[in-house]
């Protein structure tokens, strides 16, 4: 572990600079290798030396290493474009009933709403799943919000992103693309087979949102006999390390709960039911 310690020294002037790096560095005069050496770590550089009382401009900044930094220019989101009345709409509408009809979204997504000529997805009243904004009379942007700015997701007609909400299978949304198609012969899909084979509504499955929405992937650790208790670990790899994480998915009184475990309870079936039952059931 290496340990630095700031310096600041105030009221310096360009002699005082020169004095000490003669004294940290070596310098000599007659020695042009070490002199340029030393001018480089002089804030205003070697063409600055002999206006010391000329304030310090960007372009004087190479030195500094400012220029070495590639700052991407900030880019502004795409406004809305000012469609008419009825192309608004229609836009609506469009987005209402494809919700309605999809299965995945019609779980999930509790309202459609139209504000400032933008087409907003909700999943709750406090959880916005995705935004639309319309660039022109046929073409839409995809969104979701990210702390407090957007991010993109598609382009394109207003039916692909639509589609390309509802086939969200990396957690920007839902993460429950792949039951938005068709059952396939040997479709191993852990969501798939939590929903199809266990029975577990789509709601349900998409807990916890937090989770997917970080793409951890799930992995079907054990299940009962009477498939009312199955236990699913969540993984992901990045580059600050590794996460697990455990829930369990349980049939009580009726319904399924999503409920996520203690690391210590988290060994087997067993010990995270055990874990829950002294809780009365309340999550970790």
């Amino acid at each position: 572990m290496v340990f630095t310690t700031p310096y600041v020294l105030r009221a310096a002037s360009e002699l005082d600079w020169t004095a000490y790096l003669d004294r940290a560095l070596g310098a000599a005069k007659g020695d042009a290798g070490k002199s340029a050496a030393v001018l480089k770590h002089l804030p205003r550089g070697p063409a600055r030396r002999a206006s010391v009382a000329a304030p310090l401009q960007p372009e004087d900044a190479v030195v500094m290493g400012w220029r070495d930094r590639r700052w991407t220019p900030y880019q502004p989101r795409p406004k809305a474009a000012k469609l008419s009345a009825e192309q608004i709409g229609r836009m609506r509408d469009t987005a209402v009933r494809f919700v309605e009809r999809s299965k995945v979204l019609g779980t999930l997504v509790e309202r459609v709403e139209l504000t400032r000529g933008r087409v907003y997805v909700w999943r709750d009243e406090t959880d916005l799943m995705a935004r639309i904004t319309p660039l022109s009379s046929a073409s839409f942007l995809l969104e979701s919000q990210r702390r407090s700015g957007w991010s993109e997701h598609a382009r394109g007609t207003l039916r692909v992103v639509l589609g390309a909400l509802e086939r969200d299978r990396f957690g920007g949304f839902h993460g429950l693309g792949t039951l938005a198609r068709k059952s396939k012969t040997g479709d191993a899909s852990v969501l798939v087979t939590l929903h199809r084979t266990f029975g577990i509504p789509l709601d349900v499955v998409a807990e916890p949102r937090e989770w997917h929405a970080l793409r951890r992937q799930p992995e079907i650790a054990e299940h009962d006999a009477t498939r009312e208790r199955v236990l699913v670990r969540f993984s992901a790899i990045g580059p600050f390390g590794s996460f697990g994480g455990t829930c369990l998915y349980a049939l009580r009184d009726g319904e399924w709960g999503c409920y996520v475990i203690k690391p210590s309870a988290a060994a087997s079936l067993a010990t995270a039911e055990a874990w829950l039952n002294k809780r009365s059931w309340q999550a970790w």
